[in-house]
């Protein structure tokens, strides 16, 4: 049964919170709120990978599911949507307005600047590995393989195949790479260039969500989304080790090997590098980014 014009609206506001990430049951409460606000009564369902909208009136009732994968992590869209959703609570924004904000909002993620993203992936890695200790070599490798890394997710938006092994593949690669230099650079820490070329991969912030999801009894989908996320760190997980295990068995490569001459300064260097490498990289809206900035200085001291 297709949906009355009337409650479009409420559906792609639906399908705009659920695709930025925000918390199932904040979606629900949301979605009813709004309806509240325009006068229709409605009762929601949000899980991982659907959301069920139910409307009624006083002889019917209509019922709409919708299957939506989930989103990518954006942190301007997500601050954008939960904005828009809170103004209509608010205001009560007409229709038409709605609609446009939601165009506004879908145009918003689909402006990309490669050259930046490059540099944000290539600089974070970079940064990183010198917050966890490392050396000038190290941190320079860290570097190319952060760009190399990009070039996956790049790929990724061009393939669904490559999309679905995106966290796998580019570990196993970067691993095949830092192995090879190994035997060029013998101060070439291995391990730790790994880590800091795939670091933006690792699901904090999808874990964070999950386990918010779950403190609130919004039990199915925190659960579903905790393990999404390990499974995507499983993936990486396998892509390293795979790469471990193929380049050992061609070559004596010393995996116990570490060493760190970074002076003390180079930390608190790497601490404002990192945090605005990320800015781009979550397309932080400009308002939010000296917060941002400002929380990773908070969680790293």
């Amino acid at each position: 049964m297709r949906v009355p014009k009337k409650y479009q609206f409420i559906v792609e506001i639906g399908k705009a919170l659920h695709i930025y990430g925000i918390p199932s049951y904040k979606i629900q409460s949301y979605l009813t709120q709004v309806a509240k606000t325009k006068g229709i009564t409605g009762s929601f369902m949000d899980l991982p990978t659907w959301v069920n909208y139910v409307f009624y009136d006083e002889k019917n009732s209509y019922n709409y599911v919708e299957c939506i994968p989930p989103g990518s992590l954006n942190l301007g869209a997500f601050s954008r949507i939960d904005e828009l959703t809170n103004k209509v609570i608010d205001s009560g924004m007409e229709v038409d307005e709605i609609d446009k904000e939601l165009k506004i909002i879908h145009a918003k993620t689909k402006e990309v600047n490669h050259f930046i993203l490059t540099l944000a992936y290539a600089f974070a890695a970079g940064s990183f590995s010198l917050m966890i200790g490392t050396n000038w070599i190290s941190f320079a490798f860290s570097i190319l393989l952060g760009s190399l890394t990009y070039l996956f997710v790049y790929l990724a938006n061009k393939s669904k195949y490559v999309e679905s092994v995106l966290e796998s593949l580019c570990a196993l690669v970067v691993t095949i790479f830092a192995c090879l230099l190994t035997f060029i650079f013998p101060d070439f820490n291995l391990g730790l260039t790994i880590l800091a070329s795939i670091i933006i991969f690792i699901p904090g912030l999808a874990i964070t969500t999950a386990l918010e999801e779950i403190t609130s009894k919004s039990l199915v989908a925190g659960g579903a989304k905790l393990f999404d996320a390990m499974v995507v760190l499983f993936k990486q997980f396998f892509g390293v080790i795979l790469g471990l295990g193929l380049m050992t068995s061609l070559l004596d490569i010393d995996l116990t090997h570490y060493e760190s001459n970074m002076p003390q300064w180079t930390i608190f260097c790497a601490i404002p590098i990192f945090s605005i490498c990320t800015l781009p990289i979550f397309q932080v809206r400009k308002k939010d980014m000296f917060f941002g900035i400002l929380t990773v200085f908070l969680r790293f001291l």
